[in-house]
């Protein structure tokens, strides 16, 4: 049995314990309800509280090259993979709990709105991400991400809205074959700004069984990366529905190569170099957080 207290839900044997993921349709409308929640309240998902200039950037590999579809532009702001907290806690039906993973993986990201919702007629558009944490020793780990909003302004109908991606995400992609899902949907998402924050990963989902080795398992891996591709996009207009697959869904968005840093590795753009070591949970920085 494994659970956790985030936006990212994991496939097959999931017990979530948070109360108000308590739904019978798929999991991934939890996400939206929490996410939506939270963005409609001004509130950001990670503790961040600035945007301004961007600090402690370095030289990655990035693939950004766009479909001529594509919704929203992704850039990763932080992410850590490494040793975790070996600690064990107690459930709510009280059964101990282990870490899923004995070295977690934790990426956040900074999505922007890039394409102007005039430029098609619908309620709603939905953009459909495959997450990939990839060890050069083979492991990966993989995660659905959806970011979205409605094209029609005077549309508000948010329970339409959920059954609609609930029941057209497996059109595009098995959830049998993934980690985990999450992501945003927002009213009105105002072209150009962004959501900051939102985080994919094994990071603080639990287990009753023996915690694993994740991207460790076959040894300590040489290099980690972060591939994100664009899966589709499913669309709603009225009572009609369209799952468009993207042609070049193999195509890299962003390609993000791990810095080495500790026993573990790295991704930051968010924290200046002289407070790095000064985090205690490399995990959650909780920093605030300045992007130019």
């Amino acid at each position: 049995m494994m659970w956790k207290k985030t936006f990212i839900t994991r496939k097959q044997n999931t017990k979530q314990k948070n109360k108000y993921l308590l739904f019978a349709i798929p999991l991934i409308i939890t996400i939206i309800f929490l996410t939506c929640f939270l963005t409609s309240m001004g509130q950001p998902l990670v503790e961040s509280t600035s945007i301004g200039e961007q600090v402690n950037a370095y030289e990655i590999n990035t693939a950004t090259s766009l479909s001529p579809e594509q919704e929203f532009h992704c850039d990763i702001i932080y992410a850590y993979v490494g040793k975790g907290n070996s600690s064990i806690v107690t459930a709510n039906n009280g059964i101990e709990e282990h870490q899923y993973s004995q070295y977690p993986t934790a990426v956040y990201f900074n999505f922007t709105h890039i394409s102007d919702p005039k430029n098609e007629v619908c309620d709603v558009k939905v953009e459909i991400y495959l997450i990939q944490i990839v060890s050069n020793k083979g492991p990966t780990e993989k995660y659905i991400w959806l970011e979205g909003t409605n094209h029609n302004p005077s549309f508000s109908d948010f329970n339409k809205t959920q059954l609609t991606i609930a029941k057209n995400v497996d059109k595009l992609i098995d959830r049998r074959t993934v980690d985990g899902q999450g992501g945003h949907f927002k009213f009105n998402w105002t072209l150009g700004t962004s959501i900051l924050g939102g985080c994919a990963g094994s990071i603080g989902m639990y287990t009753d069984a023996p915690s694993n080795q994740g991207l460790w398992r076959n040894g300590k891996p040489d290099a980690v990366s972060v591939d994100i591709s664009v899966l589709g996009w499913i669309t709603l207009n009225g009572d009609s529905v369209s799952i468009s697959p993207n042609s070049q869904k193999d195509a890299k968005v962003t390609q993000i190569s791990f810095q080495t840093y500790g026993d573990g590795f790295i991704i930051n753009k968010i924290v200046p170099t002289d407070q790095l070591s000064k985090i205690d949970d490399l995990f959650n920085p909780k920093v605030d957080v300045k992007l130019r």
